[in-house]
């Protein structure tokens, strides 16, 4: 009988400690990868320079020229640019062109400047005409996103919209802000300026010279699903033809050459350098609060620390 006790003492141990082990694992694991998905939603959404916005120029920082003209060949169209879906084309002595049905051209790596703005200004040729024989509508990208919290003005007959989303940014629930303006879209040669500060939040918004409004009533925040990242310049059109011919900013235009700290090897260092930070509270607050580390992360890491304690006591008993 008091061997068949201590038999039973020893598997009753035994099943313990497996499953104190597999506990263990458990939460090892749940740290590992929750840390990896926060660290790389930061890197997609922030870029991989969240901590230093505003960059030197170094021998793996090339900054560019922030006179980009499209028309006269001025710029590096590899680099400057970026299109959302494909459908623009560069056509020489006229600029980037519409070739479909519609989509967004994007500006790379505008750096705020020291107080949080962009300013961006954007020579336009609207001279296309649509399918009703009318010149169509057209948006100037204040922040991409993709999702919600994306903000454009577009340009409509009626006036110019800044809209509210739902889900994403294909889905307008409504308008955030409009201002009216007869007749707005119809204008063919157009200059826009934009003064846009994302932490106020706060747009100016000026037309061929004139400052048509200033709004507060903007999207603000971040997204779960911002898996693309931001751009803070850009247009977007339905109709083809549509051209962009010149885009200057008062801001740096960066880019980071590859095979450099773009590279595969360069991205795994910056994600585990940002896992790093998330356990040592050294992320901006911004970007990831104290709180929401200690709920997803410090706490998942005390449980662990308890139970290998568990395990270790044990084992020496």
């Amino acid at each position: 009988m008091k061997k068949q006790f201590f038999n039973s003492k020893k598997h009753f141990l035994n099943d313990s400690a497996v499953g104190m082990s597999a506990v263990l694992l458990g939460l090892l694991a749940y740290i590992f990868f929750t840390s990896l998905i926060i660290s790389f939603l930061v890197v997609n959404i922030y870029g991989i320079n969240y901590d230093t916005p505003n960059l030197p120029t170094t021998k793996d920082v090339k900054i560019y020229d922030s006179n980009q003209d499209f028309k006269n060949g001025s710029y590096d169209l590899s680099t400057i640019v970026h299109s959302i879906s494909s459908n623009w084309e560069y056509v020489e002595n006229i600029g980037m062109r519409l070739k479909g049905q519609g989509g967004y051209l994007v500006i790379n790596n505008i750096q705020p400047d020291s107080e949080d703005f962009y300013s961006n200004t954007y020579y336009i040729n609207n001279s296309a005409i649509n399918i009703l024989g009318a010149h169509g509508d057209y948006c100037i990208v204040i922040r991409y996103t993709g999702v919600t919290n994306q903000n454009e003005v577009c340009i409509r007959n009626d006036g110019f919209h800044i809209y509210e989303y739902f889900l994403n940014a294909g889905i307008i629930i409504g308008n955030k802000y409009f201002y009216a303006y007869p007749n707005a879209n119809q204008v063919e040669n157009v200059v826009i300026k934009t003064v846009y500060n994302e932490n106020a939040p706060s747009l100016d918004f000026y037309f061929n010279g004139d400052k048509l409004f200033i709004t507060d009533q903007l999207n603000t925040g971040s997204n779960f699903f911002e898996w693309g990242g931001r751009y803070y310049g850009g247009v977007w059109s339905t109709t083809t033809g549509f051209v962009l011919e010149q885009f200057l900013s008062d801001n740096q235009i960066i880019s980071l050459p590859k095979n450099t700290v773009y590279d595969q090897i360069g991205l795994l260092a910056v994600l585990f350098d940002t896992m790093i930070k998330i356990s040592l509270y050294q992320l901006p607050a911004f970007i990831l609060p104290a709180q929401l580390i200690i709920v997803f992360i410090t706490f998942p890491e005390a449980l662990f620390i308890l139970a290998l304690a568990i395990v270790i006591i044990r084992g020496v008993d």
